[in-house]
């Protein structure tokens, strides 16, 4: 039995590096197309990154994939506002180190300072429109 129930918003959150990633991943160029979608969508990860770093100073930065890391093809936050329609987000968290287990003192901190970027998440999708129309329509 097919729903035809979209999420607004999605986040996966990885390890390691300190970033917030929003579409897109599979290319460097921007579209044309849903630019102003596309537009929240930066906007809404600049916001976390500044909301995260006031909680202990840690720095994020928010940016596409390819901008921050490399290409990727078939990513959370592709599939997430291409085929969904929604914002979507992972936040590579703690350490920037290459070892993707953070050392146990700053697990908390982690947590503490992700809260605030969460709950900005979940505001964003309540107070914008979908981002695009779903492709599974």
């Amino acid at each position: 039995m097919a729903h035809n129930i979209y999420p607004d918003v999605g986040v996966s959150y990885h390890t390691y590096s300190q970033l917030i990633l929003h579409p897109w991943g599979y290319t460097v160029g921007r579209g044309a197309a849903a630019q102003n979608e596309y537009s929240v969508a930066v906007s809404i990860a600049v916001e976390a990154s500044v909301q995260i770093s006031a909680v202990h100073g840690m720095a994020y930065r928010a940016g596409a994939g390819p901008d921050l890391l490399y290409v990727v093809n078939g990513d959370f936050v592709d599939w997430m506002f291409g085929v969904f329609g929604a914002y979507g987000y992972t936040p590579e968290l703690r350490p920037t180190t290459p070892d993707f287990y953070p050392p146990p003192s700053e697990i908390i901190p982690t947590f503490e300072e992700n809260i605030p970027a969460a709950l900005h998440f979940i505001r964003s999708a309540i107070l914008h429109d979908r981002a695009i129309t779903p492709l599974l329509t």
